[in-house]
């Protein structure tokens, strides 16, 4: 399928969307590392470059005929992991079951596209 602009809206809405929602990764590894808690700010810029892989290499308009599911489930898992193990480290001692119901609200509204609209493909959209 060729490019066009018509299905540029889409495309900065996957690329920054994903982009801004693992600025906070960068961020809190540079601080971390800034902190001199080299594990921590290693460990995030890891994870974050791990996230701009899976966001430049799992765009729907370059597997077509994938369901966006798969793909924006692939590329939201390492946000999750990473901050998953950041709130483990920073609060863990004090975790309780309201954070653990927040966690599970919030969860839930990332995973609203994939309700949405998981099981189509790019072509199935553009087409």
């Amino acid at each position: 399928m060729t490019s066009s602009s018509n299905d540029l809206g889409p495309k900065i809405g996957w690329i920054g969307g994903f982009l801004g929602a693992s600025l906070w990764l960068a961020i809190l590894a540079v601080i971390h590392l800034v902190n001199r808690d080299l594990r921590g700010g290693f460990l995030g810029l890891f994870l974050y470059l791990v996230c701009l892989v899976c966001i430049f290499g799992l765009r729907p308009w370059k597997h077509p005929q994938t369901r966006l599911w798969k793909l924006y489930t692939a590329t939201l898992a390492p946000l999750l992991v990473a901050a998953a193990w950041f709130y483990w480290r920073e609060y863990a001692p004090g975790f309780s079951f309201s954070d653990l119901f927040s966690a599970a609200a919030i969860v839930s509204i990332l995973f609203l596209p994939v309700i949405l609209h998981g099981h189509k493909t790019w072509n199935h959209l553009n087409g």
